[in-house]
């Protein structure tokens, strides 16, 4: 009998879960559906300018998804797995971050070691005439990540400077 009363338990609780599940998004689309009229009766999209973009839609939808949020965080809750589940999607949001800084700096500090360099030879300078590849004209800033040339058409190009110390300048 201890397993039965165990599986009467659990799908006790995953019922109650279903049932939160379902009436807070209900109760979400109905809000969210509800502050969309108000804010049209109050024709925010005429005071507020913007593009092609529905204001009262996109606060509307914010709202929904937020009330979705607090259904999905209570219903978590309720099955006792809130804080094991928090500590994951923070873990995972904190991964992809560190991930993207590192992405980032790859580029980075290759030009910026590679724009210490080119300071200190003085290999390239304002005002220089450059040619590199398709590239030719007047060097008009000499930065630590890039070099900017401004060719005969009055383009302004930004080569990195790993890219200046690879090829060959003229």
């Amino acid at each position: 009998m201890e397993w039965l009363d165990l599986f009467h338990s659990i799908t006790n609780k995953i019922a109650v879960t279903v049932l939160i599940i379902l009436v807070g998004f209900i109760i979400g689309r109905i809000i969210g559906r509800l502050i969309l009229r108000i804010l049209n009766e109050f024709e925010i999209d005429k005071l507020v300018k913007k593009g092609n973009s529905s204001i009262a839609l996109s606060i509307s939808q914010v709202i929904e998804y937020i009330i979705y949020a607090i259904t999905i965080c209570i219903a978590l809750d309720s099955l006792g797995i809130l804080a094991y589940v928090l500590i994951a999607v923070v873990s995972v949001i904190l991964l992809v971050l560190v991930v993207s800084a590192l992405l980032g700096f790859k580029d980075f500090v290759p030009n910026f070691l590679c724009g210490l360099w080119l300071r200190r030879k003085q290999i390239i300078k304002k005002d220089n005439y450059v040619n590199l590849g398709d590239i030719r004209g007047k060097v008009i800033k000499r930065g630590l990540l890039g070099v900017k040339v401004k060719t005969k058409s009055e383009d302004i190009i930004s080569i990195p400077n790993l890219a200046v110390l690879k090829k060959k300048w003229k």
